[in-house]
C-alpha cells in the first residue's frame, strides 16, 4: 500500500461499486453477523414453511450497509447520490434472488444438489 493512499480521496472510476459493498456486506464480519444473516435465515424459515417473501427484503439491509459502507471506506459524495435508489433496489433484488437459490440447493443445509 501507498503512502499517497492514506492521504488521497480513493479512485473510484474502475471499481464497481454495487459488486463491491455486495462483497462487503458479505465479508464484513459484524455486518453480516448483524445485519445480513438475521434476513438470510428469515427468510430461509419462510421458504421452509412455503411462506412467501417479497423481494425487497434486503432493502433495508442494503440501505444500512451503503451507509456503512461510505463511512468505513470513505467514498466521496452523498450516499445517496453514489447509491441510488434504483441501484439499492437492484443490489437486494439480486441478493434476494441469490440467497433463495442457496436456500433451495441446501446450500445452507450442507446437501448442495
Amino acid at each position: 500500500m501507498l503512502i499517497r493512499e492514506f492521504t488521497e480521496a480513493p479512485d473510484l472510476k474502475d471499481v464497481d461499486l454495487l459488486d463491491d459493498l455486495q462483497f462487503f456486506m458479505h465479508n464484513d464480519p459484524r455486518f453480516y453477523r448483524k445485519e445480513l444473516y438475521p434476513i438470510i435465515a428469515q427468510l430461509k424459515k419462510s421458504v421452509k414453511s412455503g411462506k412467501r417473501c417479497e423481494n425487497t427484503l434486503f432493502r433495508k439491509c442494503v440501505d444500512n450497509a451503503v451507509d456503512q459502507y461510505c463511512q468505513k471506506f470513505k467514498i466521496p459524495g452523498n450516499p445517496k447520490s453514489v447509491f441510488t435508489d434504483v441501484d439499492r433496489d437492484s443490489l437486494a433484488r439480486k441478493i434476494f434472488a441469490q440467497e433463495q437459490d442457496h436456500i433451495s440447493n441446501g446450500t445452507y443445509d450442507g446437501e448442495s444438489k
